[in-house]
């Protein structure tokens, strides 16, 4: 495959507010037309870097991609026509509203200029959503290409040089599988599947920690849609025949639609207690559109374990918080949430999410899941890594909605 990379100049993508998106559409396209992105560069408005960075790229890849808004294009024409011994130029695409000049000006500045910019022996690139021009430069068998960083306006100048990047890339066809997975941890599936995987030299693999799950991004090339199908099929069964009930997932889907699915195929229905996990855990059960059809109700509980009193004990007795965050307690809520509806199935979170409410005894993550179904009712504990609400509320939803897929889906 063509080694491509892609240099990104913004200064904003270099603080905490803002994340690169449009870079991830960008390589869907260019992986889609047998184009391999190797390196992804973020810098700053900033010559020396751009420069160094530019050069580097120029001996080590095929194609290099620069995303710029209005504020960074003229200095990545510049560096760009430094690197390539080439001059700046006006673009014969659009007219400047000022009598611009590009003579003797090694660092020409104008109002107009960041969007009238160009470089000789170049070709200029149509933007039809905005102002920000584009070029594709070849320089033997190495192309530059400046594109505008923004999505409505660097998808319509893609699909103009898609065509000569087609004809630059091998006839090869890509086709992509994502398996998911829970009750694994990365490194734990990397040693079960790399005897797998490391044995085709056309697979790409890529084992990611993605809210609270483990997705295998698999990536099958081939001369033909068929064979890379196929392939992908082969690699898909031995991994799934190696990982057994930790795989929910080949498909797009998502745990809570595997779940609720799941139930409603097997002629089950499930009422829910929760505390601790905030409501989590109902709401990403209502993701699902076959929802309506296998839960039977929600109770959402505060994070103070004490909210759970009535429930657990019928005559008024005060309970305390150990009492209340125990196996007892969880089981019981299960019972009574399965009992008050007549479901077949109740489920409960129990938890300390809290530190106003954590002991020695009783640390934040600590949870008990209660189980209860028409012939017994169980619980199971759970110490979670501490964090903050919304990663224990997480990852105490995802086991619960594991731990259904795994009994009863």
């Amino acid at each position: 495959m063509l080694a491509a990379e892609i240099i990104t100049i913004s200064d904003k993508l270099l603080t905490p507010f803002y994340s690169d998106t449009n870079t991830l559409w960008l390589v869907e396209q260019l992986n889609s037309i047998g184009i391999d992105v190797k390196l992804k560069t973020v810098l700053g408005n900033d010559e020396q870097r751009l420069t160094l960075t530019l050069k580097n790229a120029l001996n080590r890849s095929q194609i290099i991609l620069i995303l710029v808004t209005s504020t960074e294009n003229l200095l990545a024409y510049q560096v760009s026509a430094s690197l390539l011994n080439r001059s700046l130029a006006i673009n014969p695409l659009i007219q400047p509203q000022n009598n611009i000049s590009l003579t003797n000006q090694p660092t020409p500045l104008g109002s107009d200029l960041p969007q009238i910019v160009s470089i000789t022996d170049a070709q200029n690139l149509t933007n039809p959503e905005g102002s920000i021009p584009g070029i594709f430069i070849s320089e033997k068998d190495k192309r530059v290409i400046l594109l505008p960083n923004i999505l409505s306006q660097l998808q319509p100048m893609y699909k103009e040089i898609s065509p000569l990047l087609v004809q630059l890339a091998p006839t090869l066809y890509l086709r992509r599988r994502i398996l998911k997975v829970v009750g694994m941890s990365e490194s734990a599936i990397d040693r079960r599947i790399a005897p797998i995987y490391s044995l085709y030299q056309n697979l790409t693999t890529m084992i990611l920690f993605f809210q609270n799950e483990v997705h295998i991004r698999l990536v099958a090339s081939a001369s033909s849609e068929y064979e890379a199908e196929e392939l992908l099929n082969e690699v898909v069964s031995k991994i799934a025949a190696q990982l057994g009930k930790n795989l929910f997932t080949y498909k797009n889907e998502t745990l809570e639609d595997v779940v609720a699915n799941g139930l409603v195929s097997k002629g089950h229905t499930i009422a829910l207690v929760e505390n601790g996990s905030g409501g989590l855990l109902a709401m990403r059960l209502t993701n699902s559109s076959a929802s309506d059809l296998c839960l039977k109700q929600a109770n959402i509980c505060s994070y103070s374990p004490q909210s759970h009193i009535k429930v657990i004990d019928k005559d008024g007795n005060l309970l305390s918080i150990s009492e209340l965050v125990s196996p007892t307690a969880a089981q019981a809520l299960a019972v009574d949430a399965k009992q008050r509806t007549n479901a077949t199935i109740g489920l409960s979170i129990t938890g300390i999410i809290d530190s106003d409410y954590a002991t020695a005894q009783l640390p934040v993550g600590l949870f008990f899941i209660g189980i209860a179904d028409n012939t017994k009712s169980i619980s199971q504990k759970l110490l979670l890594p501490s964090g903050d609400r919304e990663h224990l509320r997480g990852l105490s939803s995802a086991i619960a909605l594991d731990i259904i897929r795994r009994k009863y889906c």
